[in-house]
């Protein structure tokens, strides 16, 4: 069976180029715009993102081992937790508010600390910009004549215009790091489920 090719490509088209895409009076008054290729950034997006569900399970179990009341309202509808939301009733249940130099409450920052970096993978808009730099070489130009250089910047919640004015950039060890704190944060809740020596859920 032949692989499935998405329309527009397997990347993350930005919402400026769709409307370029679909709409002829834009792309008429504002061209296409040109983005860089964004995709290992993207691709480490979705590792953030994906690690975080594993945090949010050992919370989830946490609660439901010693506090299942925490999981519902008051209709006894299970509620919808966010992540954020997740590590307050845990830190609730545990008496560990913010700022508690205990081993339990260090634990819970660095997992609040991992909730507030993925939501700005999860939810930044990323822009890999492109930067041309050097003379235009004339077509007849000997191969020794200087020519443009492409560079590719990627930004996370940077406007074009503060780019050029020297914004800093986002680089793969940036998010990378995330990544790694988003592990961390596993091993935190790990730790402290194991602490409160609840049944193996496995």
């Amino acid at each position: 069976m032949a692989k499935r090719t998405p329309e527009y490509g397997e990347r993350v088209v930005k919402a400026r180029s769709m409307l370029a895409y679909v709409d002829d009076t834009y792309r008429e008054k504002y061209g296409t715009p040109v983005y860089g290729d964004s995709t290992r950034f993207n691709q480490l997006r979705g590792l953030i993102s994906s690690q975080t569900v594993e945090v949010d399970s050992m919370l989830f179990l946490m609660l439901e081992g010693v506090e299942p009341a925490r999981l519902v309202n008051k209709k006894n509808e299970k509620k919808k937790l966010t992540s954020g939301m997740l590590v307050q009733e845990v830190r609730a249940m545990l008496n560990e508010p913010k700022g508690s130099v205990s081993v339990t409450g260090q634990r819970l920052d660095v997992i609040d600390k991992a909730v507030d970096k993925r939501n700005e993978a999860a939810h930044g808009d990323l822009s890999v910009y492109v930067f041309i730099d050097g003379p235009i070489a004339p077509p007849d130009a000997p191969a020794s004549y200087e020519r443009q250089q492409q560079r590719e910047i990627a930004y996370m919640n940077t406007s074009a215009p503060d780019a050029l004015r020297g914004a800093p950039g986002l680089d793969e060890d940036m998010l990378l790091a995330d990544l790694e704190l988003q592990q961390k944060a596993l091993e935190a809740a790990v730790r402290i489920w194991i602490d409160l020596k609840l049944p193996y859920p496995w």
